[in-house]
């Protein structure tokens, strides 16, 4: 069962965000084309960290790197990025 805690109750940005959705009407949809602040602050975190992660991976590969160090290296990366994706 999930709590109130853990549920949406957590998340009122969220909460906001379907009540705005509810009051959208077909005619006006359309011009709903701008994506969020919110949402480009995300997706430029995310290729940031992704762009990390490859450049740590190139740096492993040029420097011949055992599967230690590339563990290394790159597992608290990828980590760090599944933690951003999934809301735990």
């Amino acid at each position: 069962m999930v709590t109130p805690e853990k549920g949406l109750a957590a998340r009122p940005e969220i909460v906001n965000d379907i009540k705005r959705v509810t009051k959208i009407k077909y005619e006006s949809y359309g011009e709903l084309t701008d994506v969020s602040a919110r949402l480009r602050a995300q997706r430029s975190a995310t290729r940031n960290q992704v762009i990390r992660i490859v450049s740590l991976a190139k740096r492993c590969e040029q420097l011949n790197s055992n599967e230690g160090e590339w563990r290394t290296a790159l597992e608290p990366e990828v980590f760090r990025q599944f933690s951003m994706e999934v809301d735990w």
